[in-house]
């Protein structure tokens, strides 16, 4: 499924318990799990976000001002970002929460549903594959979603 940040540059990280992506058009990239990161070099790196949010910061920093390719593999909600500068950051869906999500301008959002599975708003359906399932929002919370 395109995400539709492919080609944003990446003008603020953020890092709390989390690790948020603002890009230069407004898109929010928002991640509070495992990320597994490749570095241009071909190293790799692990990070647990919400526990070691210092140590990925050290690392993570090198992405301010890379052009982002993304790219989501929607059975499992597998979220990767591919930048310019040759690295890569992967992250994968959680059983219990919303490993990322992305904000954009209009009210578009996608967010990792827990256990995998995607969740779109405000996505026109003409952009979504033909084998997604539209989803009815109950609340602003993501988790809070059934499946029309």
């Amino acid at each position: 499924m395109n995400i539709g940040i492919s080609g944003q540059r990446v003008e603020r990280i953020s890092f709390d318990y989390g690790l948020s992506f603002l890009t230069d058009v407004g898109t929010e990239v928002r991640i509070e799990t495992k990320v597994s990161m490749q570095l241009a070099d071909g190293a790799r790196r692990e990070f647990d976000l919400p526990n070691s949010p210092r140590e990925a910061s050290d690392v993570l920093v090198v992405l301010h001002q890379e052009v982002i390719a993304a790219s989501v593999e929607e059975g499992a909600a597998t979220l990767s970002l591919e930048f310019t500068g040759a690295a890569m950051i992967e992250v994968r869906s959680d059983d219990m929460y919303e490993a990322w999500t992305t904000s954009k301008s209009g009210g578009v959002k996608f967010a990792a549903l827990p256990g995998g599975g995607i969740s779109t708003r405000g996505v026109p359906t003409t952009e979504l594959p033909s084998n997604h399932f539209r989803r009815r929002w109950l609340s602003s919370s993501f988790r809070r979603c059934e499946v029309m």
